[in-house]
């Protein structure tokens, strides 16, 4: 019997595996502004002009915007299947897009979605740059499809920082005026040891686990 709870407690403290960190709000520096070109998005934080995009000879992308303090089309669970449910920037604008969370978490992996109709944007993203805690390192992207591309932390220098916030930047993408698109951002995560607390059910356990070999001890002595 003592075996079993030894090996029942082993079982719920086997960390749990990788899974999405939920986007609390996001920030963007240097976006083109939604409805430029055709491409749109949605967002509910505040919007402020800040000038006009080195794209802006390109099929009238002109104004540049900073995103603050929202949620939107990012991190709204909806993968995007056209042109108007994206945000559109571009590389010589020196975008950069910062990412917050509610609580600690591991990076593992970022999967940065566009959409795949054919249009020779999405995909572009060649690599980027991923900043947290204070440490940037530069990652090549992969599975550069039409709909994704994915960056891969493990095993860098950035896979094991917990931290409540991240940042992307210095883009560098393949399509007409570096321009590249982004409709969903999937941020993957390993927990922390300050996110995972011991379950309930093991604080029982070990409380039961102590009124046991007390009770072995006293039979041993009898």
């Amino acid at each position: 019997m003592f075996k079993k709870f030894i090996g029942l407690i082993g079982l719920l403290l086997i960390p749990a595996t990788g899974q999405a960190a939920p986007i609390s709000s996001y920030d963007i520096t240097n976006a083109i502004n939604s409805g430029a070109g055709g491409w749109s998005n949605t967002y509910t934080g505040t919007k402020t002009a800040t000038g006009s995009s080195s794209a802006s000879t390109y099929s009238g992308l002109g104004a540049l915007y900073n995103y603050t303090g929202g949620v939107g089309t990012l991190n709204d669970g909806v993968y995007g299947t056209n042109h108007t449910n994206a945000h559109l920037l571009a590389v010589n604008d020196s975008p950069f897009i910062d990412l917050f969370f509610s609580s600690l978490v591991n990076v593992a992996s970022i999967s940065l979605f566009s959409f795949n109709d054919g249009n020779s944007i999405p995909g572009s993203i060649t690599s980027v740059d991923v900043s947290i805690g204070g440490n940037t390192q530069t990652f090549a992207t992969t599975d550069n499809s039409a709909n994704t591309e994915f960056v891969n932390l493990s095993g860098s220098a950035l896979a094991n920082i917990a931290t409540n916030n991240l940042r992307l930047s210095n883009f560098a993408a393949t399509q007409y005026f570096d321009l590249f698109a982004i409709s969903e951002i999937v941020v993957n995560s390993t927990p922390t040891s300050a996110t995972v607390p011991l379950p309930a059910s093991a604080v029982v356990l070990l409380s039961g686990l102590g009124a046991v070999g007390g009770l072995r001890a006293a039979r041993k002595k009898a």
